[in-house]
C-alpha cells in the first residue's frame, strides 16, 4: 500500500484536499475573467462560471458544456484508477 499508518495514510488525504483548493484562491485572489483556456479546468472554470453567475453575468453556454464535460472526463478517469488500484492484492493487503 502507499501508507504504512492511518495516520500516513490521513496526511496523503490531507495534501490531496489542498490541490482542488489552489485554483479557487487564485480565482479569489486576482479576479480573473472567464478565459476559453479555464473551461476545460474543472474546479478553476466552475469557481469563475459561479463567480459570474453570482454577479449577475450571464456569457455563452460553452464554458458551461466544456466544464461540466471536463469534471465528468476526470471522475471517470479517478474511478478507473481506483479501480485499478484496488485490483493490485498489494493495495488491499499491503502484501
Amino acid at each position: 500500500s502507499f501508507a504504512r499508518s492511518f495516520k500516513e495514510a490521513q496526511t496523503y488525504v490531507s495534501l490531496l484536499i489542498v490541490i482542488p483548493i489552489i485554483p479557487t484562491v487564485f480565482v479569489i485572489l486576482y479576479s480573473l475573467n472567464n478565459e476559453w483556456w479555464m473551461a476545460p479546468i474543472p474546479v478553476l472554470s466552475q469557481q469563475v462560471l459561479l463567480t459570474e453567475i453570482l454577479g449577475g453575468e450571464t456569457g455563452s453556454i460553452f464554458p458551461y458544456i466544456v466544464s461540466g464535460l471536463s469534471s465528468f472526463a476526470l471522475g471517470l478517469l479517478s474511478i478507473w484508477v481506483t479501480a485499478r488500484l484496488f485490483a493490485r492484492e498489494k493495495i488491499i493487503f499491503g502484501r
